[in-house]
């Protein structure tokens, strides 16, 4: 399966805004499910939407023919965290 990732204005990624970017290949085995990690850069605090999907190809003479796919869509919650140095002795 091919994995891609819907670009968005909120977050930076290897997708432009609005169009899909390959993630990667995968084989997920009939009635499993896969995890895959989606690295993005957040451009702004709170809710951002990240969409995936995924496209089952085979091949077909001199091509390819998409014949199945599922898309997941979720929202996640930036927040800023404050960095702190801890002096340990030893």
């Amino acid at each position: 399966m091919k994995l891609y990732l819907k670009g968005d204005k909120d977050f930076c990624s290897i997708a432009v805004d609005r169009k899909l970017g390959l993630i990667g290949l995968t084989k997920v085995p009939a009635n499993d499910a896969r995890s895959v990690a989606v690295p993005i850069v957040p451009k702004k605090i709170g809710e951002i939407e990240v969409e995936v999907s995924s496209i089952l190809q085979v091949k077909v003479d001199n091509g390819y023919m998409n014949i199945a796919g599922d898309a997941v869509r979720r929202k996640i919650f930036v927040v800023v965290g404050l960095n702190k140095d801890y002096n340990i002795d030893s």
